[in-house]
């Protein structure tokens, strides 16, 4: 845990109301777990003792790149890579005592671990999205929001699907629905529709590596597709690898977008579409 200065702990002051009826102020000293600014302290005290330390730059490196919040996440070529670096890395966090625990690797017994919102099953290297559908729902506008944003998606693997959820989202909006007035029969059948496919979607698992099994001798190019329609424009990004005649191609990454309500051009879609496309290159 992240220690708060004994100066800035007064403002981190909070009353505790006991079964008795008696009122005791106490304050913290350590950074509590879910303030706005927890996730900031975590990441900056990180990257300050991080860059306090010495020697192991290539170590220090990865693991600067590495944390998310509080997980790391890094990749190596080899079994012997990966063991050196365990070793360095939890000495180098021991240094500002932090302790990294709960280790995982490709090839782990375990069935499946959460990392980063995705899940990751270990044993095959890959990852999946893990998705819970409610029994009984009301069918509103309300709904739709929910249910479109509770599927994490951040590589964008999933976008054919979730865009339907967006476009019944728009068609909702469009005839002015309130938040909890029922949806028409229409768009009730399509949500039903889309909702009673959606735990199929754990059946759909991409390679956790880029790649794949060819050595990081081939040689790697990054191919940018961007189309769009009256509805939807959308970009994606793959990594082709080639390597003495073999040949492996993965989505790196994937966006789209539904188009305005007001109307627009074919063209001008086509030019938004490459916009994100451009965009998605250059955070690769």
């Amino acid at each position: 845990m992240v220690g708060i200065h004994h100066k800035d702990r007064d403002a981190l002051r909070f009353l505790w109301y006991d079964t008795s009826g008696n009122i005791t102020g106490y304050r913290f000293q350590r950074v509590p777990f879910g303030l706005t600014s927890s996730s900031f302290h975590l990441t900056a005290t990180t990257q300050h003792e991080l860059n306090e330390i010495k020697g192991n730059e290539s170590t220090v490196t990865l693991l600067k790149k590495g944390f998310y919040a509080d997980d790391l996440a890094v990749s190596m070529y080899n079994i012997k890579d990966a063991k050196k670096f365990q070793i360095e890395a939890q000495q180098i966090m021991e240094l500002a005592k932090f302790q990294l625990n709960s280790w995982a690797t490709t090839g782990d017994e375990r069935e499946s671990i959460s990392i980063l919102g995705l899940q990751w099953d270990t044993k095959n290297d890959l990852l999946y999205i893990n998705i819970e559908v409610a029994p009984n729902i009301c069918y509103t506008k309300r709904t739709l929001l929910a249910k479109a944003q509770s599927v994490f998606d951040p590589i964008g693997f999933l976008c054919p699907t979730l865009v339907i959820i967006k476009l019944i989202l728009q068609k909702a909006w469009k005839i002015k629905l309130s938040w909890d007035e029922p949806l028409p029969s229409e768009l009730t059948v399509e949500f039903q529709e889309w909702y009673r496919q959606l735990p199929k979607l754990i059946w759909c698992r991409i390679p956790r590596a880029l790649g794949g099994s060819l050595p990081k001798e081939a040689k790697r190019s990054l191919h940018v597709f961007v189309d769009a329609s009256k509805s939807i424009y959308a970009a994606c990004i793959f990594l082709r690898s080639e390597y003495q005649g073999a040949v492996e191609v993965q989505l790196i990454q994937a966006k789209n977008r539904i188009a305005p309500t007001d109307r627009i051009t074919i063209p001008r879609m086509e030019l938004l579409a490459a916009l994100i496309g451009s965009r998605l290159y250059l955070e690769i």
